[in-house]
C-alpha cells in the first residue's frame, strides 16, 4: 500500500506506518504526527519533494511558476528544515522519496529532468533509500504518444548507476 496525498486523517497515516505500508510525508502537520508513534520503535517513511516545472524543465510548464502545491520545495529550504526535523525525532528513517509531477505535455524530457534533479538530491542528502515513487501521469497506448517502455528506458539510462538499487515505483 502506498499512502499519498495532503489529506490523510492523523488515525489512518499513524495506522499506516504503524503497519509498515509506504507512507510518503507531504505536510508539516504530517511530521509534527510522527511524534505520536512510540519513541521505543524504529519506523520508515518517505517524502515528498515540491517540484517546479518552471525551474526544471520551462518547456512543458503549465504557467509561470509552476510548481507543486504538494510536497517541500528543495529551493525554499523546505525540503531540508523537513528532512532535519525528521530525522531529529531519532526513531524514523527516510527511506523513500516521493516525485510525482504531472506536466503538461508529459513529455519524455521532462521525466528525465526530474531524475536528474531529484537524484542529485539524493546524493547530495546522501539518503539510504529504498524506493523512489515517480507518481505517475504517463501516457498509455495512445497513438503518437511516448510509451510505457519509452518512459521506463528514459528513467533507466538517466538514472545514476549507483541509485540503481533503489525500487522504482510507477503509479
Amino acid at each position: 500500500i502506498i499512502y499519498n496525498g495532503p489529506l490523510k486523517s492523523r488515525e489512518t497515516f499513524i495506522d499506516a506506518i504503524k503497519h509498515n505500508a509506504i507512507v510518503n510525508i507531504e505536510t508539516w502537520r504530517e511530521i509534527k504526527w510522527l511524534d505520536d508513534l512510540p519513541k521505543c520503535q524504529d519506523f520508515e517513511i518517505g517524502i515528498r519533494i515540491n517540484i517546479n516545472t518552471s525551474i526544471i524543465s520551462p518547456e512543458d510548464e503549465d504557467h509561470p511558476n509552476d510548481d507543486s502545491r504538494f510536497g517541500f520545495s528543495f529551493e525554499s529550504g523546505d525540503f531540508d528544515k523537513a528532512i532535519k526535523d525528521i530525522l531529529e525525532k531519532g526513531n524514523i528513517r527516510i527511506v523513500g522519496i516521493h516525485s510525482h509531477r504531472e506536466p503538461k505535455t508529459r513529455s519524455v524530457r521532462f521525466y528525465k529532468r526530474v531524475i536528474n534533479y531529484v537524484q542529485n538530491i539524493i546524493q547530495q542528502y546522501n539518503l539510504p533509500l529504498k524506493y523512489w515513487d515517480l507518481g505517475g501521469g504517463f501516457f498509455g497506448c495512445m497513438p503518437n504518444k511516448p510509451t510505457y517502455s519509452d518512459y521506463s528506458a528514459a528513467f533507466f539510462n538517466t538514472l545514476d548507476p549507483t541509485l540503481r538499487d533503489i525500487t522504482i515505483i510507477v503509479e
